[in-house]
């Protein structure tokens, strides 16, 4: 140990020189002597220590010596010093012995009380007035007076963390006036805490500039502390590939790299989206680093597999846990939860609550908001309310964001009453809306194509003292791009901009649906080539709504090289990337490539959601290729993923393609039976199957379960149903039945999907102007495509020119679709 210590650390060293001091002072006297000879400047503990070794020892001989006095008569100081093992006579009197251990305590209390309170001085005092060996006090002399004073008491350096705390700029110019001032040394330390500033403000260009010039300009090598201020710079900046780079770095230049600093890795990976990373890199901590995790670690490792659904692999991580001692607090237990209701399972994600309460811990409203994503994910309301039932019955204080939750189960589901029906509830309570809940509304309304409840919404929220963002001209552009109205949707980003508003990559997604729905994947790409010039890189969901827009067609063969795009632009496709892909291999019947992408998916050695065979079985189920279906659910049944809600409802349709709707029935109560809810797929294909087979009875039945999950049914639903009574000679129901299919839309597929928690942190600053109105005094902003005279003629708000805009995307639409 002493020999690998010639390289240690500080506060390696003096936690040493602390150890050797209860063994022997001389030992710990020499070990720091060599640690200065060694250029390793000791801590502040290694200095002391030798000292405090003194003091100790000259107590005991002290002790022993009043002892011995009492006891026998005839030992003196002296000798008791020159001997601290002297023998106490135990042969006194009664009571004697008492009075001895009595007046030893009052003599350890003297002592204590002349040296307490006087720091070095009177540290040193005390070793030079009591130390029997002259060696050893003038060797700890030595090193105490030649130890520079600690760091941490100077005035500047408190003054260097004062204003890295606020303002890190003005931090860094006072550590370079320190720098020339001939009376301060700057040290490794003060470098630090500057890090530390910068990478609390999510700044690691700053970061790793300071580094280099510590190094190059300076003389300073970084510590392992320096690299883990710059790790956490990436963190906060969510560059999970910057953080593997430098731990890549901190190997190379022989630094030590403990756990923290992986952790900033796997807090990376979780904070830039990316929690199938985590457990790969935990693999790398584990097996090739041979480090011992810690709780933090393992929360993070907890939380990845929450947030991919994995509740298996939380389940085991929870009990790794527990057999290292590391007690299970409720965030954990809010992970688990969470890893039940992403797959739709509340009542897994229940039972977990029920744990964490006998194990003691007070579920909070957090905890109820994760049975509500459940919910949400199950497409449950009814079991939402009662959750919500007994929150409130729980005493406990409403919020805001549990009924934003209680909001997005019925949003979810595209049912407008019962989304108002909320809204009033949560006034009557005393919670008033925030800005998020203006979000949900408004995309809610968006996705239905609803653009005057979108635009009333908006300006109700501009009214409000919550203010705008970038993010709620969303669902408006959202909403003209569901309306087919494609030039209102280009002129509302236009007005977004002359409103002061910068246009992010989500701007550009809600503008990219409006192509998707016109099936055009031209106009899209020239969409994300604008981003471009923009300075505007895309992002995952900006390629996700690319593919969306190939799927329309559907072109599988664009959709492909989208994903190498995306890959190239160092994207790696996610889960989501998996199933778009799916959507369009499903629609275009290309089993081969949807082979493929389960083989690719394999060979990364990632998990193939359930999702993705559920797919491949609608496939073959579609090509009426039974044999091929069977072998994928067999093989489903080998991953003991058989039993998963898309799996049954994709052998649903399966068996309802093959002309057994009783079979395809039997599944759908499979469904129901494991309070999952099959997709609007799985109704629909069933309900064709038995209008084929002319069992209108039958077909009601489902027509009737489908209903209940799901209140604004698909058009889907209601062209098979119209089947069924028209095969029935029914045509007043089937007349009915196709005037709720021209209500929906008719060939116009509403899809609900679930809103997106978005960013965070609001500009609080709302503007004057409203969504569809344009500042003549502002510089106009025109796109590089067929839209300049349009936008550019366009400077101020015209109703009939805005209608007029809007007919011709009608026009359009229609000419498309024909």
């Amino acid at each position: 140990v002493l020999h690998l210590t010639s390289m240690a650390s500080r506060a390696f060293a003096g936690r040493l020189c602390t150890l050797l001091s209860r063994v022997g002072v001389q030992k710990a006297v020499a070990k720091t002597a060599e640690l200065q000879r060694n250029c390793v400047r000791p801590a502040h503990n290694a200095c002391v220590a030798p000292i405090c070794a003194v003091q100790q020892l000259h107590i005991q001989r002290r002790v022993l010596s009043v002892h011995s006095i009492s006891g026998s008569g005839h030992t003196t100081s002296a000798n008791s010093s020159n001997n601290a093992t002297t023998p106490i006579d135990t042969d006194q009197p009664a009571g004697h012995d008492g009075e001895a251990k009595t007046r030893t305590r009052h003599k350890q209390k003297r002592i204590s009380r002349t040296y307490k309170g006087k720091g070095r001085k009177g540290e040193l005092g005390a070793a030079w007035q009591v130390a029997s060996d002259e060696k050893i006090l003038a060797a700890a002399r030595t090193l105490l007076e030649g130890r520079p004073r600690h760091p941490g008491h100077h005035p500047a350096l408190q003054e260097l963390s004062r204003r890295s705390r606020s303002e890190p700029e003005e931090a860094m110019q006072y550590l370079l006036e320190l720098y020339r001032s001939s009376t301060f040394s700057v040290q490794r330390i003060h470098w630090q805490i500057v890090l530390e500033g910068f990478a609390k403000a999510s700044k690691p260009a700053v970061c790793q500039q300071m580094l280099a010039s510590m190094e190059h300009d300076f003389a300073i090598e970084p510590d392992a502390a320096c690299y883990k201020a710059l790790l956490k710079a990436y963190a906060l900046d969510r560059q999970p590939d910057k953080c593997w780079e430098t731990i890549q770095t901190m190997e190379k230049a022989n630094v030590e790299i403990d756990v923290g600093a992986w952790n900033w890795l796997l807090s990376a990976c979780m904070r830039a989206g990316k929690p199938e990373a985590v457990e790969q890199y935990f693999i790398e901590l584990v097996q090739h680093h041979h480090l011992q995790p810690d709780r933090l670690t393992m929360t993070t490792l907890l939380n990845s597999y929450a947030y991919t659904g994995r509740a298996d692999l939380a389940e085991s991580t929870l009990e790794a846990m527990r057999l290292a001692q590391l007690p299970s607090t409720l965030l954990d237990y809010e992970h688990l939860m969470l890893a039940y209701a992403m797959t739709g399972d509340v009542r897994g994600a229940w039972d977990v609550m029920s744990r964490a309460k006998r194990d003691g811990h007070v579920p909070a409203a957090r905890a109820y908001q994760v049975l509500l994503k459940g919910c949400r994910a199950a497409r449950n309301p009814d079991l939402a309310e009662d959750v919500m039932e007994e929150f409130q019955a729980g005493a406990f204080k409403d919020t805001v964001a549990l009924w934003n939750e209680l909001l997005r189960c019925y949003t979810v589901l595209g049912d407008t009453p019962s989304v108002d029906r909320v809204v009033t509830r949560m006034k009557a309570t005393g919670i008033q809306p925030d800005s998020y809940t203006y979000y949900i509304l408004m995309n809610h309304h968006a996705w239905l194509g609803n653009v005057e409840e979108t635009q009333r919404l908006f300006a109700e929220l501009q009214q409000s003292n919550h203010g705008i963002s970038s993010r709620h001209f969303l669902p408006l552009v959202l909403a003209h791009s569901k309306a087919h109205q494609q030039v209102a949707a280009h002129t509302t980003v236009a007005n977004m901009v002359r409103a002061g508003y910068t246009p992010d990559a989500s701007t550009y997604t809600a503008l990219l649906w409006c192509y998707r729905l016109l099936g055009d994947p031209t106009g899209a790409e020239k969409v994300v080539e604008h981003m471009q010039k923009q300075g505007i890189k895309p992002t995952r969901s900006v390629y996700h709504a690319l593919l969306a827009t190939y799927g329309a067609v559907p072109d599988p063969a664009g959709a492909a090289s989208v994903s190498a795009r995306m890959q190239d632009d160092g994207i790696e496709p996610s889960e989501v990337t998996y199933k778009q892909l799916a959507h369009v291999y499903t629609d275009a019947l290309d089993y081969e490539r949807f082979e493929t992408l389960i083989e690719y998916i394999e060979s990364k050695q990632e998990f193939v959601p359930p999702e993705l065979y559920s797919r491949l079985l609608t496939v073959y189920g579609r090509l009426h290729d039974m044999s091929a279906a069977l072998k994928v659910f067999e093989r489903l049944k080998a991953l003991d993923l058989h039993q998963h809600q898309s799996v049954l409802s994709a052998m649903a349709e399966v068996y309802a393609f093959a002309n057994s709707p009783t079979k395809a029935s039997d599944y759908l109560d499979q469904c129901f039976s494991k309070d999952t809810v099959p997709t609007l797929r799985a109704f629909a294909a069933v309900i064709r199957a038995y209008a084929a087979d002319s069992n209108q009875e039958q077909a009601e039945r489902v027509y009737e379960l489908a209903s209940t999950p799901y209140p604004d049914l698909h058009p889907t639903i209601f062209r098979a149903m119209a089947h069924v009574y028209s095969n029935a000679q029914d045509h007043d129901r089937a007349q009915i039945m196709l005037d709720r299919l021209a209500a929906h839309g008719g060939a116009n597929d509403v899809v609900h999907r679930n809103t997106s928690s978005g960013g965070k942190g609001l500009d609080k600053t709302s503007s004057s102007m409203g969504a569809g109105e344009v500042s003549e005094d502002q510089e106009a902003w025109s796109w590089d495509d067929e839209f300049d005279s349009i936008l550019s003629n366009n400077t101020t708000q015209d109703d009939s020119l805005l209608s007029d805009l809007q007919e011709v995307d009608q026009d359009l639409f229609t000419k498309r679709t024909d």
